[in-house]
C-alpha cells in the first residue's frame, strides 16, 4: 500500500553507515511507511525519532501513532466509502484511506484495472475489515517522539534548531506524490498540510543547504550526482539507489 518505500537492502546499508546514534535527535522527511523511522529505532533506542510526511495515508497513521485524530471525508468516486464504514471511528477511516490507496493503482480504462476497481468497490468493507489487524500492528511498531504533517523542507529546519540530524528519501520524479495518489487526494476532504512540489533536481541544492547550516544529514536518492561520492550504493531490479551523508564510511 505503499509505492516508493526505502529498499530493505538500503535501510540496512544505512545503519550500518551513518551514526544516528550521535545525532541523538532524527528527523526524517518523507516518512512513508515509517520503514526508515523504525529501524532507525530498533537499531538505535535511544535516538529520539520525529517523522514527517504530507499525503493522507501517511498523516493519518502518524496521527494514530501519536493519539491524534482528524477529519476524513471521502467524496466524488469514494462517496460510496461513507455508507461502507459507516459507525466506524478515526482508525476505520485510516483502515478505508489505506484501502483506497491500493485502489488507486486500477484507475486505468482497461479492462484489467476496471474489473480490480469493481472489486474493491464491491468488497470495501471486507477490505477494510481485513486492513485493520496490519493498520494496528504497524501502529505498535511506529516508536517515535512527534509526527509533522508538511513540508520536508520544514523538517530540515526543524532538525537545525534542535541541534538534530535530517534523513530522507525525497520523491524521485516531480508530481510524484501527486500521481500515486491522486484518487484519493482527489475524492476526499482532510486538513491536508501546504507544501512546495518537489523536483528532484534540486537535490545537490538541498544537500548544500543542509552542509552550510552544519545539519547531520541521510539523503537517499536514485541520482548520481557529479560531485558526490555516495555512502552507499545499492542495485537491485529497478533503479539503483544510492545514500549521500555527512559521515565518510562507505558501502
Amino acid at each position: 500500500m505503499f509505492i516508493g518505500a526505502v529498499p530493505k537492502e538500503v535501510v540496512g546499508q544505512v545503519l550500518s553507515t551513518v551514526p544516528f546514534d550521535e545525532w541523538g535527535d532524527v528527523y526524517v522527511g518523507c516518512s512513508g511507511s515509517f520503514r526508515f523511522d523504525r529501524a532507525v529505532k530498533m537499531r538505535h533506542p535511544g535516538c529520539r525519532v520525529y517523522s514527517n510526511d504530507v499525503s493522507l495515508l501517511t498523516c493519518s497513521i502518524g496521527a494514530l501513532a501519536m493519539g491524534r485524530e482528524f477529519d476524513i471525508r471521502f467524496k466524488g468516486e469514494l462517496e460510496f466509502v461513507e455508507a461502507a464504514i459507516a459507525g466506524m471511528d478515526f482508525r476505520g477511516r485510516v483502515a478505508a484511506v489505506m484501502v483506497a490507496a491500493a485502489m488507486g493503482k486500477f484507475t486505468s480504462k482497461n479492462e484489467y484495472a476496471q474489473v480490480h476497481f469493481r472489486h474493491y468497490r464491491e468488497q470495501f468493507r471486507v477490505f477494510v475489515d481485513q486492513a485493520l489487524p496490519k493498520l494496528a500492528a504497524l501502529v505498535a511498531e511506529i516508536k517515535i517522539e512527534d509526527y509533522y504533517a508538511g513540508d520536508f523542507i520544514e523538517q530540515a529546519d526543524r532538525a537545525e534548531k534542535s541541534g538534530g540530524g535530517m534523513a530522507c528519501f525525497a520523491p524521485t520524479y516531480k508530481n510524484g506524490y501527486e500521481r500515486i495518489y491522486r484518487l484519493v487526494n482527489e475524492n476526499t476532504d482532510w486538513p491536508a498540510p501546504k507544501y512546495s512540489i518537489w523536483d528532484p533536481d534540486s537535490l545537490p541544492a538541498f544537500i548544500v543547504s543542509l552542509e552550510e547550516r552544519h545539519i547531520p544529514y541521510c539523503v537517499i536518492s536514485d541520482q548520481l550526482l557529479a560531485d558526490r561520492t555516495p555512502t552507499t550504493e545499492w542495485r537491485g531490479a529497478n533503479k539503483p539507489v544510492y545514500t549521500y551523508s555527512s559521515n565518510q564510511a562507505a558501502s
